[in-house]
């Protein structure tokens, strides 16, 4: 059977329906564009309108500001060889590893270290407190030192690979340090036009004699105490140096103005992945510690690293510099680190001694 074939008329019908809706929709685009065009141009000439009178008020703006005298110049003041006010600074020394070995080959390139390179920082450290003392006198009275000596001064042996890599043993290392320290403070007392000298002491980890530290009785089992029972000595006789040494891992026996100062080795900081920061860890070590006996300042050595927080304290660098076992941790510049203490205004600045060649 053959197939029907569709209807014309209703194929013309359909054709003629979709043509008059084609026309409803083409006139239906035709007046939405229109209206736009109508409304676009209201709007560009609004702009004009708007651009026409920017260009009034510029103008007599510019007539206002060509009339203006000029600002007066920003003078300095004129200071007097000493201020007003009193401050005292405060140095933390820590981690100079004196009898260590640092082969440049071991670090890259970027450090070397021996006994003699640590006689050459350690002159520069004591030197660059005197600059310190130089800058900060331009501004404010310093008449005190605080000088908190925060331990590992020597490398000691407390690792096998120690006793490989130093260029001598501790007896002579801890004897060779505290001349170190000596000759320093010799040098502050002369040239530091200071009053007073204050050196709490604080022993670190590298200078015990035992195993792993004996902290109930670390004043006879860490040479670092030794070395600060013959400074005491040394200046026993001098008006003005005072030197004390922790019972424990915590010296807190310093005010100034009022404000507690606390000295600790450091490595008590938890470290805890190293997802806190050092501001973290400084800050937790702070409010523990705060518990026991509240403090202005938490000062602390051992992590080779310096850090320094303007409300809370700082975590000292290093003399000895980036070292093979400190190279995993990144490269950290030989440095110490200071703060200034204003009678009035509490921490007024911080920043760092840098002892390097």
């Amino acid at each position: 059977m053959a197939e029907k074939r569709p209807n014309k008329q209703l194929r013309e019908f359909a054709l003629k329906a979709q043509l008059e809706d084609l026309k409803v929709e083409h006139a239906r685009s035709l007046r939405s564009i229109k209206a736009e065009a109508t409304e676009l141009r209201a709007q560009n000439k609004a702009l004009l309108e708007r651009v026409d009178r920017a260009e009034v008020e510029l103008d007599a703006y510019a007539h206002t500001l060509r009339d203006r005298p000029d600002p007066k110049p920003i003078k300095r003041k004129k200071r007097g060889k000493r201020a007003a006010s009193e401050s005292t600074l405060v140095v933390v020394a820590s981690d100079w590893h004196v009898e260590e070995v640092v082969d440049p080959s071991s670090v890259g390139g970027l450090n070397a270290y021996n006994p003699e390179v640590a006689t050459a920082r350690s002159e520069r450290f004591f030197e660059g407190i005197l600059r310190v003392l130089e800058m900060a006198r331009a501004h404010t009275r310093v008449d005190s030192l605080v000088l908190g000596l925060l331990g590992d001064f020597i490398s000691g042996y407390i690792h096998e690979e120690l006793v490989a890599t130093t260029a001598m043993p501790p007896l002579e290392a801890i004897d060779f340090a505290t001349d170190l320290m000596r000759r320093g403070l010799g040098l502050l007392m002369e040239h530091g036009e200071l009053e007073r000298i204050v050196v709490p002491c604080v022993a670190g980890n590298h200078g015990r004699m035992t195993r792993r530290r004996w902290l109930a009785k670390e004043r006879g089992t860490n040479l670092e105490h030794f070395m600060y029972r013959r400074l005491a000595d040394d200046f026993a006789g001098f008006d003005g140096v005072e030197l004390s040494a922790a019972e424990s891992i915590y010296h807190e026996g310093v005010e100034v103005y009022g404000r507690r100062l606390r000295f600790c080795h450091g490595e008590t900081l938890r470290y805890n992945g190293g997802l806190q920061g050092m501001y973290g860890r400084l800050y937790k070590l702070h409010l523990e510690r705060d518990r026991v006996r509240p403090a202005f300042w938490t000062w602390a050595g051992h992590w080779h690293q310096l850090h320094l927080f303007h409300g809370l304290g700082g975590v000292n660098g290093s003399l000895i510099g980036t070292s093979a076992y400190g190279s995993q941790f990144g490269h950290e510049p030989p440095r110490q680190g200071w703060g200034l203490i204003e009678a009035e205004r509490g921490a007024t600045a911080m920043g760092p001694i840098f002892v390097g060649e």
